[in-house]
């Protein structure tokens, strides 16, 4: 190869070598703009999560109520439903626990109140959407309507107050944050299975003791708004045993008690937060029990499997 030729190769590979760093600047630079929208997009999705907490539709209640609501029948041993009386039963339930919420904020929920056959835990529950359900064992311990009334009445607050509706959106929040920085993070609508498993998790660990003492305080307002005596319920609550499955999940009978004795002190003096109050309490009643209840008390809980 002559001189003027070699020149000329070595200047076209110095062009070569010179135009792919070009290139490969180029390209870096185009890619550190591709990152930089991107974060920015996803702190733009990230900022945007908080409104997930409250921007729950009412389908998305119910779809995860029912989900919820089939899990604590599947463990509540299925509901009671074997023959006429336990479906008199449950039409009782239904009667009494839709008039409480009928005196509630949210008395256009589908509610829905059942009896589980489990026979060992003494326990009530709930789910979004207006599901309520008792254990058999907690059932044969109510001794009138009135200390029924004020179970379904503090499962209805829990309901209506939206405690376990806050925690999934709570879950939603936090999904939505992971799935900002996470391409392969489901989508929330296809999370509501997990959601599910979330609620369930959380009400089974129990409430926090403000959502407990927030319950209890408008279960008596429920209660004597719908004509009932409030202090049957504060009776049944101190008569719970230690042992069984309700206080695993609550704050301590005393304190409980201390508090609620506190709401129906105040309400004895008639001011605009109590206005449903009776003066003196008069004329609230503690129906005694039908006989589809009362043949349940009286009967032994069904062998197990």
């Amino acid at each position: 190869m002559n001189r003027h030729l070699l020149r000329l190769s070595v200047m076209g590979l110095g062009l070569t070598a010179a135009s792919c760093a070009a290139t490969k600047q180029s390209l870096q630079r185009l890619a550190s703009v591709e990152v930089a929208q991107s974060v920015k997009e996803n702190v733009r999705e990230f900022s945007q999560c908080d409104r997930l907490k409250a921007d729950i539709s009412f389908q998305e209640e119910y779809d995860l109520g029912g989900a919820v609501a089939l899990s604590w029948v599947r463990k509540g041993g299925g509901l009671m439903l074997a023959n006429t009386s336990e479906k008199q039963l449950h039409q009782y339930l239904n009667t009494v626990g839709r008039n409480l919420a009928a005196q509630s904020s949210r008395p256009t929920l589908r509610w829905t109140f059942g009896a589980l056959q489990d026979p060992e835990t003494f326990n009530a529950t709930s789910a979004p959407g207006g599901y309520v359900f008792l254990t058999r064992r907690l059932l044969q311990d109510v001794d009138n309507e009135a200390q029924l009334a004020g179970v379904l009445a503090h499962e209805i607050a829990h309901i209506t107050l939206k405690h376990a509706l806050h925690s999934y959106g709570g879950f939603r929040v936090k999904q939505c944050q992971v799935g900002a920085w996470t391409p392969d993070t489901p989508l929330l609508g296809e999370a509501l299975d997990k959601g599910s498993e979330w609620v369930i998790s959380h009400i089974a660990k129990g409430f926090d003791k403000d959502d407990e003492f927030a319950a209890d305080a408008l279960a008596l307002h429920l209660l004597v708004s719908a004509g009932y005596e409030p202090t049957e319920y504060t009776g049944f609550i101190g008569k719970i045993p230690e042992s069984t499955g309700i206080t695993s999940t609550h704050p301590k009978k005393p304190e409980r008690l201390k508090r609620m004795v506190a709401v129906l002190e105040k309400a004895k003096t008639p001011s605009d937060g109590f206005s449903e109050w009776p003066t003196g309490m008069q004329g609230l009643v503690k129906p005694p029990l039908p006989p589809a209840l009362t043949a349940l008390k009286a009967s032994s809980p069904p062998a197990t499997k």
